[in-house]
């Protein structure tokens, strides 16, 4: 993997893999004291960046994204749009602190997501129950103080690691195999086989302003609908090119474009099972992956 240049500022941004295995034994006194303030600071911490906890899905409108990908399969029904409508989102935040020669801290976001999938077609209007489960992982680690400091920032914990999101239907028989991310910069080269494997934040991706970025998923399934979901990008159907591989293409603003602040942004890639769109009598099917990705620059995360 190629990495793109880090590039510190003073700035807090959050950016989006699995919990680390392994528990360190508590040997107290060894690292930095812990105490009950430590999971409501990681809590807070959860709480103050949504940037990189918040999932939000970016499906378009009753207008349909970007329109309805086209099939040659039989289609029981023919929509004309469709879109999820959330109704309901209950977060989780499971923190398990271990204090060895080193504090740290594995934090694991969830975010329960209930609504209606809606299709529409010219004289129905159809819905199936939308039952997802999003997850995120994180990794702190807790400096111990100097002699002479009073007021440490988040009592001294920093996020070190962090995943991407990964989404779940109830039901889901879809699966995502690869993802291969390209930038035209030539900075970012790379392939995802684990969503929620947990990345260095020094390591999430960065994008030059305008650059042109492909991704290549593989579902093993060429029946399968894949779309694109990123700021200003309304989920933009993948292009089928054979053996259930599907690419798509967007591109990152352009400065002082609004896509360009000094936050941590996502791009969700979203696999629907055909049934979901072209059949009124099969429920809802689906899973998602979100990346986390930076424009410009890679800030400081303290």
């Amino acid at each position: 993997m190629r990495k793109a240049p880090v590039v510190t500022l003073a700035l807090l941004v959050a950016a989006a893999l699995f919990v680390l295995g392994g528990c360190g034994q508590n040997q107290g006194p060894v690292g930095p004291d812990i105490s009950d303030s430590d999971e409501v600071t990681l809590r807070s911490f959860v709480d103050e960046y949504p940037d990189l906890f918040t999932f939000e899905y970016q499906d378009g409108s009753q207008e349909g994204g970007e329109g309805i990908p086209e099939s040659t399969l039989p289609k029981p029904i023919d929509p004309v749009a469709f879109w999820r409508e959330i109704t309901d989102k209950q977060r989780e935040v499971e923190i398990h602190i271990v204090q060895d020669s080193i504090t740290t801290a594995q934090v694991t976001v969830t975010t329960y997501i209930q609504g209606l999938f809606h299709t529409v077609t010219m004289d129905s209007h159809y819905t199936k129950e939308i039952d997802d489960t999003a997850v995120r992982y994180a990794y702190f680690e807790k400096e111990k103080p100097e002699p002479a400091e009073t007021n440490r920032r988040h009592r001294g914990w920093k996020l070190t690691k962090i995943s991407g999101w990964e989404i779940v239907s109830n039901p889901s028989t879809k699966q995502i195999n690869s993802l291969q991310v390209t930038s035209s910069s030539g900075l970012v080269d790379t392939v995802i086989t684990d969503m929620s494997s947990l990345w260095d934040v020094e390591d999430l991706f960065v994008f030059q302003p305008g650059d042109s970025i492909t991704l290549t998923v593989d579902t093993g399934n060429p029946q399968d609908l894949v779309f694109l979901h990123a700021p200003r990008v309304f989920r933009r159907p993948f292009k089928h090119i054979g053996g259930g591989v599907f690419t798509g293409t967007w591109v990152t603003g352009q400065w002082p474009s609004v896509d360009v602040r000094p936050r941590a942004r996502h791009a969700t890639i979203d696999v629907i099972d055909h049934g979901t769109v072209f059949d009124d009598q099969l429920p809802y099917d689906s899973m998602a992956w979100g990346m986390v990705y930076f424009v410009g620059v890679r800030p400081v995360v303290e």
